[in-house]
């Protein structure tokens, strides 16, 4: 898909691109999930421990390592343009 085509600019994005959840067909019939392109939650860590900036509130929101190299800890959500609450837009 081409955003900038005269069909993108007639008919919009599609909306997956911007729906907080997405229907997807599985061996055991068809469940919403959370769209990969809202947030997503990492499935292993970024970086190693030992170099956090706080490592007794990995969760904490938000998440600022210190300046050695970055951390970022299994299920870390992502947010895409999150509010001053940390919820997407």
């Amino acid at each position: 898909m081409d955003w900038a085509s005269p069909a993108t600019l007639e008919k919009g994005l599609l909306s997956f691109f911007w729906e907080n959840t997405v229907l997807i067909n599985t061996s055991k019939g068809a469940k919403h999930v959370p769209n990969p392109f809202c947030s997503y939650i990492l499935s292993q860590d970024l970086g190693t421990l030992k170099l956090a900036g706080n490592s007794a509130n990995l969760t904490k929101r938000p998440y600022t390592p210190d300046n050695g190299v970055h951390f970022t800890p299994k299920e870390y959500a992502t947010i895409r343009y999150p509010d001053p609450n940390y919820v997407p837009k």
